[in-house]
């Protein structure tokens, strides 16, 4: 995924979450500073949302892709009845011309993400809307507020990060840092904040209890390059 630090879209809308950030200094008498905070939103159209940092480019590998890119999800977003936030895409062309923008991205309800509802769309169809790459119809229908704030359980994520620092990719000193956004996979009924960390390394927690399910702590450098 592509990076941005700012708004390239006219008119857009900054949705700023209602979470809270994770800042600590020196946490736990470790050394280790803690900046973590919700991903906000960007809003286009009337169905179709992107993270304001991380998706259009500042400086383009391809000329006008960020163009293209905004031009292909205008299109889609006409004939689009679901709310969809967007998250990366592919592009093929060369340096004078883009032959084709692909964007996936997951349905978006209530700040929520889900996750096992995956969207698509393809710039040059003849197609108004993103296409649903799932089959199932949805069984729950969880609205944010049963989610309990971050700093119920900032305590044990800390704890967490600060024991495995020395696996991850700590590429702004001491600083352990990141954002988080809610998601939720209706398949299970489960509700989780999923944290992006130091880039490379990511944690999930339920969001109804607080409770750590899953982590990966990584430095992102490919395993053949340690061997």
């Amino acid at each position: 995924m592509l990076g941005l630090a700012f708004c390239l879209v006219s008119g857009c809308n900054v949705l700023a979450p209602k979470q809270s950030n994770i800042k600590a200094e020196n946490c736990n008498g470790s050394g280790i500073d803690i900046d973590i905070k919700p991903v906000e939103f960007l809003k286009l159209g009337d169905h179709v949302y992107y993270p304001s940092e991380g998706f259009f480019v500042e400086e383009e590998i391809y000329r006008g892709q960020n163009d293209a890119i905004r031009s292909c999800l205008e299109e889609k977003d006409k004939g689009e009845t679901a709310n969809v936030f967007v998250f990366s895409y592919s592009i093929d062309g060369g340096s004078d011309k883009i032959q084709r923008v692909q964007v996936y991205g997951r349905e978006y309800d209530d700040g929520i993400i889900l996750e096992d509802r995956p969207y698509c769309c393809q710039s040059g169809d003849s197609i108004d809307h993103f296409t649903r790459t799932f089959g199932h119809k949805r069984v729950h229908y969880p609205n944010k507020s049963s989610a309990i704030s971050v700093d119920k359980f900032m305590a044990e994520l800390s704890e967490l990060l600060i024991k495995n620092t020395a696996d991850m990719r700590m590429d702004k000193g001491n600083t352990v840092y990141g954002t988080y956004l809610l998601k939720y996979i209706d398949g299970n009924d489960l509700l989780y904040y999923e944290f992006t960390i130091n880039t490379a390394s990511t944690v999930k927690v339920n969001a109804r209890t607080g409770e750590i399910i899953d982590y990966n702590f990584d430095d992102g450098i490919p395993d053949y390059f340690d061997d």
